[in-house]
This record gives structure tokens, C-alpha cells and sequence, in this order.
């Protein structure tokens, strides 16, 4: 029989842990102040607003959210999170670029060929 020192252990994959969030990691979550979360969280409680309610509370007062009850509720109305709204201006960036770069060699190949056009003959002036 293998001893516990000879056995892999399996490394817990950090992904599928479920963390809390309070108002300020919702911020953080979907990029937006602590404030912002705070004020949604607030006009849920009133109705206006559709907002989930907390998992639990800290010390009777202080509410938190497990993230895979924010991410649903991101999906359910459509809301990105600071990552997803990053990665999509990252790929929005590298497109202008590469725009940017084929416009660029776009007039470089039209200076190009004209500077390696010959010269056409200029007709004299005829005398009047």
C-alpha cells in the first residue's frame, strides 16, 4: 500500500471556488463604484430596481452575494463584468489597429508606385 507522501494530491482549481461579494467586490465585479452597487441594493429593497437579494448578512447588517448569484443575474439582464467589458474593448483596440495599420500601408503602396512611375513628357507651350 502507497503512503499519503507518495499519493498525488489533486490541486483544487481556484475557478470553481464560489466566493462572497460585498458591495465594494460587486464594484469591483462589474466595475462600477462601491456607491453604485450600494444605491442598487437599496432600490431593490424598494422595488425599483431588480437587483437579487443577499445570500446572507455579516453581522445582521452587512449583506453579501455568493459571485455565481451576481454572474446570474448579470446573464439574466444582460450586464457584463469589468473582465467581459475589457476583453471586448481589447479586441475592439487590436481591430483599429490593424485597420489603422492596413490604411497606413495602403498609402505607402500608393506613394510607392507613383514615386516608381516614370515621368510623363510635358508638351512644350505652342507659341501664340
Amino acid at each position: 500500500m502507497e503512503s499519503g507522501k507518495d499519493v498525488e494530491q489533486p490541486v483544487p482549481v481556484i475557478d470553481d471556488i464560489d466566493i462572497p461579494l460585498g458591495l465594494a467586490e460587486v464594484g469591483d465585479l462589474f466595475g462600477i463604484a462601491e456607491g453604485t452597487a450600494s444605491k442598487w441594493h437599496w432600490r431593490a429593497k424598494r422595488g425599483d430596481f431588480h437587483f437579487p437579494k443577499p445570500d446572507g448578512f455579516i453581522s445582521r447588517s452587512t449583506p453579501y452575494w455568493w459571485e455565481s448569484t451576481m454572474l446570474a443575474w448579470a446573464r439574466e439582464v444582460g450586464r457584463k463584468t469589468a473582465a467581459e467589458l475589457a476583453a471586448a474593448k481589447a479586441v475592439q483596440d487590436e481591430a483599429q489597429a490593424e485597420s489603422r495599420a492596413q490604411q497606413h500601408d495602403g498609402y505607402l503602396a500608393a506613394d510607392t508606385a507613383a514615386a516608381a512611375a516614370p515621368l510623363e513628357a510635358v508638351p512644350e507651350p505652342v507659341p501664340v
